[in-house]
């Protein structure tokens, strides 16, 4: 008796589920779920639920995000200072710049030898423009870089800083999110015009998301066409270099 012949599978109704189709076929899965890190996601991390929750201020065409400056004090309890937080501005960088190639100069930091003590030295320049009084006109609460350094502890203004380059995603206007269409159009027009231009009118996040999916998607093609042998060898391949000394 002969095999009923199969049904084809439909047709899809548009490139985006064609694509999904394709994906699913080589058993890739989650693709939508890869833009997580977009704005919603930026303001979760805030521990906030909605825009309203942040309790933003306008100041001077400038937005005002109210945070809490915490320290340990001797006997044990902390203290917490009432501040706002200003996501710096190309102005603000620049300044910053300047003002710490000055004091390197007064703390013997060499900008390119001691790269890493320069970075910190201009984060605590930025932080210091950006950490604003609670009362008009709200200026700069410690702008001493180095008074700020010496009164809170790094931990502290560590986590001031992961606040503001939150708070630079939320207020990042390019979008941060990327269906599994657009990851195959940014693709395809990446391979088109050769270099990485059509990514940049997404933000950072959407940025990340594309190489870590791309990365991904092309691991799943990999693996069913090669044998696990010879995945595992390329992993050691990876593996060798990177432990390897510079």
């Amino acid at each position: 008796m002969a095999d009923p012949e199969e049904t084809p599978p439909p047709e899809p109704d548009s490139p985006e589920e064609e694509v999904v189709a394709i994906l699913e076929g080589i058993g890739y899965q989650g693709l939508e779920e890869v833009g997580a890190a977009n704005r919603a996601h930026a303001i979760a991390k805030l521990m906030t639920t909605s825009w309203e929750d942040l309790e933003a201020i306008e100041v001077n065409d400038n937005l005002l995000f109210p945070d809490v400056l915490i320290r340990r004090k001797v006997d044990g309890s902390w203290h917490q200072e009432d501040v706002f937080l200003r996501v710096p501005r190309d102005r603000d960088l620049r300044q910053s710049r300047v003002e710490a190639r000055a004091l390197a100069v007064k703390e013997k930091i060499d900008e390119k030898q001691d790269r890493d003590l320069f970075v910190n030295l201009e984060n605590m320049c930025i932080l210091a423009r950006c950490i604003r009084n609670t009362t008009h006109p709200y200026e700069s609460m410690h702008p001493d870089p180095l008074l700020l350094e010496a009164k809170f502890d790094k931990v502290c203004l560590q986590h001031m800083w992961e606040k503001l380059e939150r708070l630079s995603e939320v207020l990042n206007p390019a979008p941060n999110q990327l269906s599994s269409g657009e990851i195959v159009a940014l693709i395809v027009a990446i391979a088109r015009a050769r270099h990485l231009g059509p990514l940049i009118v997404y933000g950072p996040g959407a940025q990340t998301s594309f190489v870590v999916s791309t990365a991904d998607l092309l691991l799943n093609l990999l693996g069913s066409k090669l044998s696990s042998g010879a995945l595992e060898h390329w992993m050691r391949e990876y593996s060798a270099k990177n432990d390897s000394p510079n």
